[in-house]
Protein backbone atom coordinates (compact mmCIF):
# COMPACT_ATOMS: atom_id res chain seq x y z
CA UNK A 1 0.00 0.00 0.00
CA UNK A 2 2.51 2.50 0.85
CA UNK A 3 4.52 1.64 -2.13
CA UNK A 4 1.60 2.03 -4.26
CA UNK A 5 0.87 5.77 -2.84
CA UNK A 6 4.78 6.50 -3.34
CA UNK A 7 4.47 5.41 -7.17
CA UNK A 8 1.50 7.22 -7.53
CA UNK A 9 2.87 10.43 -6.08
CA UNK A 10 6.11 10.37 -7.91
CA UNK A 11 3.82 10.09 -10.74
CA UNK A 12 1.74 13.10 -9.89
CA UNK A 13 5.14 15.12 -9.59
CA UNK A 14 6.41 14.04 -12.66
CA UNK A 15 3.10 14.64 -14.39
CA UNK A 16 3.30 18.08 -13.09
CA UNK A 17 6.74 19.04 -13.82
CA UNK A 18 6.12 17.77 -17.98
CA UNK A 19 2.76 20.05 -18.06
CA UNK A 20 4.37 23.09 -16.34
CA UNK A 21 7.85 22.42 -18.89
CA UNK A 22 5.60 21.35 -21.98
CA UNK A 23 2.65 23.91 -21.82
CA UNK A 24 3.86 25.80 -24.86
CA UNK A 25 2.59 22.74 -26.38
CA UNK A 26 -0.36 21.17 -24.07
CA UNK A 27 -2.39 24.56 -23.82
CA UNK A 28 -3.02 24.50 -27.78
CA UNK A 29 -3.22 20.68 -27.99
CA UNK A 30 -5.86 20.43 -24.86
CA UNK A 31 -7.94 23.63 -26.74
CA UNK A 32 -7.52 21.84 -30.24
CA UNK A 33 -8.63 18.03 -28.72
CA UNK A 34 -11.65 19.99 -26.93
CA UNK A 35 -12.72 21.71 -29.79
CA UNK A 36 -12.34 18.70 -31.93
CA UNK A 37 -14.78 16.90 -29.52
CA UNK A 38 -17.02 20.12 -30.03
CA UNK A 39 -16.86 19.94 -33.70
CA UNK A 40 -17.14 16.11 -34.41
CA UNK A 41 -20.57 15.63 -34.28
CA UNK A 42 -21.14 18.52 -36.97
CA UNK A 43 -18.55 17.51 -39.14
CA UNK A 44 -19.41 13.58 -38.73
CA UNK A 45 -22.99 14.73 -39.62
CA UNK A 46 -21.73 16.82 -42.99
CA UNK A 47 -20.13 13.78 -43.93
CA UNK A 48 -22.53 10.99 -43.27
CA UNK A 49 -25.68 12.58 -43.81
CA UNK A 50 -25.09 15.48 -47.11
CA UNK A 51 -22.41 13.38 -48.09
CA UNK A 52 -19.55 16.12 -47.93
CA UNK A 53 -15.78 15.65 -48.13
CA UNK A 54 -14.13 15.53 -45.45
CA UNK A 55 -11.94 18.08 -46.03
CA UNK A 56 -14.63 20.23 -46.66
CA UNK A 57 -16.61 19.42 -43.87
CA UNK A 58 -13.39 20.51 -41.94
CA UNK A 59 -13.49 23.65 -43.47
CA UNK A 60 -16.95 24.19 -42.35
CA UNK A 61 -16.84 23.40 -39.19
CA UNK A 62 -13.36 25.47 -38.74
CA UNK A 63 -15.26 28.52 -41.01
CA UNK A 64 -17.80 28.24 -38.33
CA UNK A 65 -15.49 28.34 -35.81
CA UNK A 66 -13.73 31.37 -37.22
CA UNK A 67 -17.43 33.19 -37.60
CA UNK A 68 -17.91 32.92 -33.75
CA UNK A 69 -14.62 34.02 -32.43
CA UNK A 70 -14.68 36.95 -34.82
CA UNK A 71 -17.69 37.57 -33.41
CA UNK A 72 -16.65 37.89 -29.70
CA UNK A 73 -14.05 39.81 -31.29
CA UNK A 74 -16.06 42.33 -32.73
CA UNK A 75 -18.54 42.73 -29.60
CA UNK A 76 -15.29 43.31 -27.45
CA UNK A 77 -13.73 45.93 -30.39
CA UNK A 78 -17.18 47.94 -29.82
CA UNK A 79 -17.29 48.34 -26.04
CA UNK A 80 -13.81 49.13 -25.90
CA UNK A 81 -14.25 51.79 -28.66
CA UNK A 82 -17.01 53.07 -26.80
CA UNK A 83 -15.37 53.15 -24.00
CA UNK A 84 -12.81 55.33 -25.15
CA UNK A 85 -15.50 57.36 -26.21
CA UNK A 86 -17.15 58.11 -22.80
CA UNK A 87 -13.25 58.50 -21.56
CA UNK A 88 -14.06 62.28 -20.38
CA UNK A 89 -16.96 61.35 -18.57
CA UNK A 90 -15.28 58.34 -16.91
CA UNK A 91 -12.52 60.12 -16.04
CA UNK A 92 -14.53 63.25 -14.42
CA UNK A 93 -16.76 60.71 -12.17
CA UNK A 94 -13.22 59.24 -10.90
CA UNK A 95 -12.25 62.34 -10.32
CA UNK A 96 -14.94 62.95 -8.09
CA UNK A 97 -14.87 59.97 -6.70
CA UNK A 98 -11.27 60.47 -5.66
CA UNK A 99 -12.18 63.98 -4.52
CA UNK A 100 -14.93 62.29 -2.32
CA UNK A 101 -12.36 59.91 -1.03
CA UNK A 102 -10.07 61.78 0.05
CA UNK A 103 -12.14 64.10 2.41
CA UNK A 104 -13.48 60.72 3.96
CA UNK A 105 -10.04 59.87 5.00
CA UNK A 106 -9.51 63.00 5.76
CA UNK A 107 -12.58 63.55 8.05
CA UNK A 108 -12.40 60.20 9.13
CA UNK A 109 -9.02 59.41 9.59
CA UNK A 110 -7.54 62.60 9.97
CA UNK A 111 -5.05 62.17 7.27
CA UNK A 112 -4.25 65.34 5.87
CA UNK A 113 -4.43 65.78 1.75
CA UNK A 114 -0.51 66.27 1.40
CA UNK A 115 0.32 63.10 3.54
CA UNK A 116 -2.23 61.74 1.02
CA UNK A 117 -0.37 63.14 -2.12
CA UNK A 118 2.82 61.82 -0.48
CA UNK A 119 1.43 58.41 -0.20
CA UNK A 120 0.15 58.39 -3.81
CA UNK A 121 3.84 59.74 -4.90
CA UNK A 122 4.90 56.27 -3.35
CA UNK A 123 2.62 54.31 -4.96
CA UNK A 124 2.54 55.93 -8.28
CA UNK A 125 6.77 55.60 -8.15
CA UNK A 126 6.10 52.01 -7.32
CA UNK A 127 3.74 51.39 -10.35
CA UNK A 128 5.99 52.97 -12.84
CA UNK A 129 8.83 50.56 -11.43
CA UNK A 130 6.79 47.82 -12.10
CA UNK A 131 5.47 48.92 -15.45
CA UNK A 132 8.42 48.42 -17.57
CA UNK A 133 8.54 44.15 -16.70
CA UNK A 134 4.81 44.05 -16.98
CA UNK A 135 4.80 45.54 -20.45
CA UNK A 136 7.88 43.00 -21.11
CA UNK A 137 5.38 40.31 -20.16
CA UNK A 138 2.50 41.50 -21.33
CA UNK A 139 4.45 41.47 -25.29
CA UNK A 140 6.26 38.38 -24.70
CA UNK A 141 2.12 36.97 -23.66
CA UNK A 142 0.53 38.21 -26.53
CA UNK A 143 3.27 37.11 -28.74
CA UNK A 144 2.70 33.32 -27.23
CA UNK A 145 -0.99 33.89 -27.40
CA UNK A 146 -1.18 34.96 -31.13
CA UNK A 147 1.27 31.63 -32.33
CA UNK A 148 -1.57 29.66 -30.06
CA UNK A 149 -4.28 31.06 -31.69
CA UNK A 150 -2.44 30.60 -35.21
CA UNK A 151 -1.45 26.75 -33.99
CA UNK A 152 -4.76 25.89 -32.76
CA UNK A 153 -6.65 25.94 -36.12
CA UNK A 154 -4.45 23.58 -37.57
CA UNK A 155 -4.33 21.31 -34.81
CA UNK A 156 -8.03 20.70 -35.03
CA UNK A 157 -8.23 20.34 -38.66
CA UNK A 158 -5.49 17.83 -38.50
CA UNK A 159 -7.11 16.60 -35.74
CA UNK A 160 -10.34 15.71 -37.25
CA UNK A 161 -8.58 14.65 -40.84
CA UNK A 162 -6.87 11.79 -38.85
CA UNK A 163 -9.31 10.78 -36.15
CA UNK A 164 -9.78 6.80 -37.44
CA UNK A 165 -5.97 6.82 -36.93
CA UNK A 166 -5.63 8.60 -33.57
CA UNK A 167 -8.41 6.12 -32.28
CA UNK A 168 -6.86 2.79 -33.73
CA UNK A 169 -3.55 4.18 -31.77
CA UNK A 170 -5.08 4.62 -28.44
CA UNK A 171 -6.84 1.18 -28.46
CA UNK A 172 -3.76 -0.63 -29.78
CA UNK A 173 -2.52 0.70 -26.28
CA UNK A 174 -5.52 -0.75 -24.79
CA UNK A 175 -5.61 -4.06 -23.49
CA UNK A 176 -8.30 -6.03 -25.69
CA UNK A 177 -10.63 -6.58 -22.64
CA UNK A 178 -10.71 -3.43 -22.32
CA UNK A 179 -11.17 -2.11 -25.53
CA UNK A 180 -15.37 -2.01 -25.07
CA UNK A 181 -15.27 0.05 -22.04
CA UNK A 182 -12.43 2.51 -23.78
CA UNK A 183 -15.01 3.34 -26.62
CA UNK A 184 -17.52 3.78 -24.34
CA UNK A 185 -15.50 6.23 -22.41
CA UNK A 186 -14.95 8.17 -25.85
CA UNK A 187 -17.94 8.12 -27.12
CA UNK A 188 -19.88 9.70 -23.65
CA UNK A 189 -16.69 12.17 -22.95
CA UNK A 190 -17.47 13.36 -27.03
CA UNK A 191 -21.56 13.25 -26.62
CA UNK A 192 -21.28 15.27 -23.31
CA UNK A 193 -18.58 17.94 -24.08
CA UNK A 194 -20.67 18.54 -27.28
CA UNK A 195 -23.81 18.46 -25.71
CA UNK A 196 -22.02 21.14 -22.50
CA UNK A 197 -20.90 23.12 -25.60
CA UNK A 198 -24.24 23.81 -27.35
CA UNK A 199 -26.21 24.35 -23.74
CA UNK A 200 -23.72 26.92 -22.74
CA UNK A 201 -24.22 28.80 -26.11
CA UNK A 202 -27.84 29.23 -25.33
CA UNK A 203 -27.00 29.87 -21.55
CA UNK A 204 -24.40 32.83 -22.45
CA UNK A 205 -26.85 34.05 -24.74
CA UNK A 206 -29.57 34.64 -22.15
CA UNK A 207 -27.43 35.43 -19.63
CA UNK A 208 -25.48 38.03 -21.50
CA UNK A 209 -29.30 39.61 -22.76
CA UNK A 210 -30.55 39.26 -18.51
CA UNK A 211 -27.46 41.41 -17.54
CA UNK A 212 -27.44 43.98 -20.58
CA UNK A 213 -31.69 44.97 -19.71
CA UNK A 214 -30.34 44.87 -15.76
CA UNK A 215 -27.34 47.50 -16.77
CA UNK A 216 -29.42 49.65 -19.35
CA UNK A 217 -32.20 49.63 -16.52
CA UNK A 218 -29.53 51.03 -14.25
CA UNK A 219 -27.85 53.71 -16.94
CA UNK A 220 -24.74 51.52 -16.83
CA UNK A 221 -22.46 52.54 -20.00
CA UNK A 222 -21.91 50.08 -22.53
CA UNK A 223 -24.15 47.95 -20.89
CA UNK A 224 -24.21 45.34 -23.78
CA UNK A 225 -20.50 45.35 -23.46
CA UNK A 226 -20.47 44.66 -19.79
CA UNK A 227 -23.47 42.45 -19.95
CA UNK A 228 -21.84 39.80 -22.33
CA UNK A 229 -18.48 39.87 -21.29
CA UNK A 230 -19.71 39.05 -17.69
CA UNK A 231 -21.74 36.28 -19.53
CA UNK A 232 -19.19 34.64 -21.06
CA UNK A 233 -16.41 34.71 -18.34
CA UNK A 234 -18.96 32.68 -16.42
CA UNK A 235 -16.98 29.58 -18.05
CA UNK A 236 -14.22 30.39 -15.51
CA UNK A 237 -16.26 28.90 -12.56
CA UNK A 238 -16.09 31.04 -9.08
CA UNK A 239 -14.23 33.41 -10.55
CA UNK A 240 -15.22 35.11 -14.17
CA UNK A 241 -18.89 36.62 -12.49
CA UNK A 242 -16.04 38.46 -9.99
CA UNK A 243 -14.11 39.25 -12.96
CA UNK A 244 -16.93 40.20 -15.54
CA UNK A 245 -19.06 42.40 -12.79
CA UNK A 246 -15.51 44.25 -11.47
CA UNK A 247 -15.93 47.14 -14.08
CA UNK A 248 -19.60 48.08 -13.81
CA UNK A 249 -19.69 48.12 -9.95
CA UNK A 250 -16.49 50.42 -10.17
CA UNK A 251 -18.54 52.63 -12.59
CA UNK A 252 -21.59 52.58 -10.83
CA UNK A 253 -20.06 53.51 -7.81
CA UNK A 254 -18.41 56.81 -9.16
CA UNK A 255 -22.58 58.12 -9.05
CA UNK A 256 -23.45 56.39 -5.95
CA UNK A 257 -23.32 53.45 -3.57
CA UNK A 258 -27.00 52.77 -4.31
CA UNK A 259 -26.37 51.97 -8.37
CA UNK A 260 -23.45 49.73 -7.68
CA UNK A 261 -25.59 47.77 -4.88
CA UNK A 262 -27.85 47.42 -7.67
CA UNK A 263 -25.33 45.88 -9.98
CA UNK A 264 -24.24 43.42 -7.50
CA UNK A 265 -27.58 42.78 -7.12
CA UNK A 266 -28.00 42.01 -10.75
CA UNK A 267 -25.57 39.97 -11.17
CA UNK A 268 -26.20 37.83 -8.65
CA UNK A 269 -29.97 37.34 -9.43
CA UNK A 270 -29.17 36.37 -12.99
CA UNK A 271 -26.30 34.31 -11.57
CA UNK A 272 -28.86 32.54 -8.99
CA UNK A 273 -31.45 32.00 -12.38
CA UNK A 274 -28.47 30.63 -14.32
CA UNK A 275 -27.53 28.14 -11.95
CA UNK A 276 -31.00 26.88 -11.00
CA UNK A 277 -33.14 27.78 -13.88
CA UNK A 278 -31.32 28.43 -16.89
CA UNK A 279 -28.42 25.85 -16.87
CA UNK A 280 -30.26 22.86 -16.14
CA UNK A 281 -32.78 23.27 -18.76
CA UNK A 282 -30.47 24.68 -21.34
CA UNK A 283 -27.32 22.09 -20.64
CA UNK A 284 -29.98 19.46 -19.05
CA UNK A 285 -27.13 16.92 -17.81
CA UNK A 286 -24.21 18.01 -16.45
CA UNK A 287 -20.99 17.02 -14.23
CA UNK A 288 -21.30 17.63 -11.16
CA UNK A 289 -18.33 18.13 -9.54
CA UNK A 290 -17.54 18.91 -5.74
CA UNK A 291 -16.70 22.99 -5.12
CA UNK A 292 -13.45 21.65 -2.75
CA UNK A 293 -11.95 19.52 -6.06
CA UNK A 294 -13.12 22.16 -8.62
CA UNK A 295 -11.31 24.99 -6.73
CA UNK A 296 -8.62 23.10 -5.86
CA UNK A 297 -8.37 22.55 -9.98
CA UNK A 298 -8.79 25.74 -11.07
CA UNK A 299 -5.72 27.20 -8.83
CA UNK A 300 -3.83 24.14 -9.67
CA UNK A 301 -4.46 24.85 -13.28
CA UNK A 302 -3.87 28.68 -12.93
CA UNK A 303 -0.77 28.22 -11.23
CA UNK A 304 0.77 25.60 -14.23
CA UNK A 305 -1.24 27.38 -17.21
CA UNK A 306 -2.33 30.71 -16.39
CA UNK A 307 -5.51 32.22 -17.70
CA UNK A 308 -5.55 28.60 -20.49
CA UNK A 309 -5.39 26.83 -17.21
CA UNK A 310 -8.52 28.58 -15.28
CA UNK A 311 -10.56 27.65 -19.02
CA UNK A 312 -9.28 24.10 -19.65
CA UNK A 313 -9.49 23.23 -15.92
CA UNK A 314 -13.44 22.42 -15.83
CA UNK A 315 -13.52 20.46 -19.27
CA UNK A 316 -10.80 18.54 -18.17
CA UNK A 317 -11.73 17.82 -14.70
CA UNK A 318 -15.28 16.51 -16.38
CA UNK A 319 -13.84 14.25 -18.78
CA UNK A 320 -11.77 12.93 -15.66
CA UNK A 321 -14.73 12.37 -14.15
CA UNK A 322 -15.84 10.21 -16.64
CA UNK A 323 -13.31 8.15 -17.26
CA UNK A 324 -12.67 7.55 -13.03
CA UNK A 325 -16.92 6.61 -13.36
CA UNK A 326 -16.03 3.60 -15.83
CA UNK A 327 -12.57 2.67 -14.34
CA UNK A 328 -12.90 0.49 -11.04
CA UNK A 329 -9.24 0.96 -10.20
CA UNK A 330 -10.23 5.16 -10.50
CA UNK A 331 -12.68 4.86 -7.79
CA UNK A 332 -11.28 6.78 -5.23
CA UNK A 333 -11.04 9.34 -7.93
CA UNK A 334 -14.63 9.19 -8.87
CA UNK A 335 -15.34 9.41 -5.13
CA UNK A 336 -13.05 12.83 -4.57
CA UNK A 337 -14.69 14.36 -7.73
CA UNK A 338 -18.01 13.50 -6.96
CA UNK A 339 -20.49 16.06 -5.00
CA UNK A 340 -22.16 13.19 -3.04
CA UNK A 341 -21.12 10.78 -0.82
CA UNK A 342 -21.02 7.21 -2.43
CA UNK A 343 -24.02 4.95 -1.42
CA UNK A 344 -23.33 2.70 1.23
CA UNK A 345 -23.19 -0.85 0.90
CA UNK A 346 -25.82 -3.41 2.21
CA UNK A 347 -23.65 -4.63 5.25
CA UNK A 348 -22.78 -0.90 6.41
CA UNK A 349 -26.91 -0.31 6.43
CA UNK A 350 -27.76 -3.51 8.44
Amino acid sequence: MKRDLTRWIVALGFLTALLYVGRALFIPLCFSFLISFACYPLCRWLEDKKGWPRSLAITACLLALLAFVGLLTAVAVIGIAELANQKEIINDQLQIANQQFRQFMTDQFSISKERQDLYLQQLGTDVLSSLAGMLRSFMSFSASALATLVIIPVFVALILASREILVAALMSAVPLKHRMMCHEILHESITTFYEFVKGMAIVYLFVGIMNTVGLVVLGIPNAMFFGFLASILTMIPYVGILIGGAVPVALALTDSPAKALGVVAIFTIVQYLEANVIFPRAVGHRLKINTLMMLVSLIAGGILWGGAGLILTPPIIGILKIISDKIPSWRPLAILLDDKPPLKNNQEKA
